[in-house]
């Protein structure tokens, strides 16, 4: 009739041990969503890559988000290699099992503007009067004195300027 304590407690703590372990082995490890969305283009190419994007993961299945339903359909013919190089390009995505395609151009819309935003980075000018500009151009000084002479380094730079006019003329 009564029950040992003990037992009650290694009972409860042995099935939330259980259930704990069975969620741990559906959830992918954490990773740098960003990162999967800046590298897109080179798992699926220029061409798929113009029309789609990763939305989301969900437990062991990638959502990819398209712009219209003729690439949905035509892209889960290509589902297993897809995943094939989704999984080499990130081997914290070996647990993946599936992806699905939707179709929102709204959506996608959003996710273009946000991996714009992530991708493209400006470059950091240098201020010319910042230290580190200042060394470089003393570098620069010391290797255009050490290799030319000055009329070889004036033939050098005419030949530079007549060599950006004429791309810019064609």
């Amino acid at each position: 009739m009564f029950k040992n304590l003990k037992d009650i407690i290694e009972k409860q703590v042995g099935s939330r041990a259980k259930k704990s372990a069975s969620t741990d082995a559906t959830r992918v490890d954490s990773f740098d969503f960003i990162e999967l969305i800046q590298n897109w283009e080179l798992i699926v190419g220029p061409m798929v890559y113009k029309h789609t994007r990763p939305l989301k993961l969900l437990k062991r299945k990638l959502v990819i988000v398209s712009n219209h339903p003729a690439f949905s359909h035509q892209l889960s013919f290509l589902k297993d290699d897809i995943l094939k190089k989704t999984k080499a390009h990130f081997p914290k995505l070996q647990s993946l099992t599936d992806i699905q395609f939707e179709t929102n151009a709204q959506m996608f819309q959003k996710q273009a503007e946000i991996a714009s935003k992530t991708i493209k980075k400006p470059e950091p000018k240098i201020h010319p009067m910042s230290p580190q500009y200042l060394e470089l151009k003393k570098q620069a000084i010391k290797i255009v004195e050490e290799h030319y002479g000055a009329e070889e380094f004036k033939e050098v730079l005419i030949e530079i300027y007549l060599d950006i006019l004429l791309r810019e003329n064609t």
